[in-house]
């Protein structure tokens, strides 16, 4: 499991009227299955310009690429996760306890891909 969020400027953003149809495509039960992603939540927050994604995927890199489509400059965050559940089954949430046997040690790092540059700050 991981958690991918992707944070935009206000005049990039993915949910616009010009992109927001590409962004219902891309973020489709659909186009994830191409990439053997499932998504199990998402969500855009209110204000914010930030991009929330819960998915079920082999690899960081294949949450990278079924992701890349998103706009710059902005950022993608992509981060091993595990449920509730499965912290408590395995004693924690420490990073090596929510790593599935299948996850790579590779895995168990946050990735962080900029385009462009990033505002300490933020967008207002």
């Amino acid at each position: 499991m991981f958690i991918a969020q992707h944070r935009h400027p206000p005049d990039r953003c993915p949910a616009s009227s010009e992109s927001g149809p590409l962004l219902l495509s891309r973020v489709s039960a659909a186009a994830a299955a191409r990439y053997g992603i499932t998504i199990e939540a998402e969500a855009l927050m209110d204000g914010e310009h930030l991009l929330l994604l819960i998915v079920q995927a082999a690899s960081q890199e294949a949450v990278e690429r079924f992701l890349a489509f998103l706009p710059g400059p902005g950022y993608l965050q992509v981060l091993p996760a595990c449920s509730a559940e499965e912290a408590v089954q395995r004693g924690g949430c420490g990073p090596a306890s929510c790593q599935s046997p299948n996850q790579s040690q590779e895995a168990s790092t946050m990735t962080t891909l900029c385009n462009g540059p990033w505002p300490p700050g933020g967008w207002s």
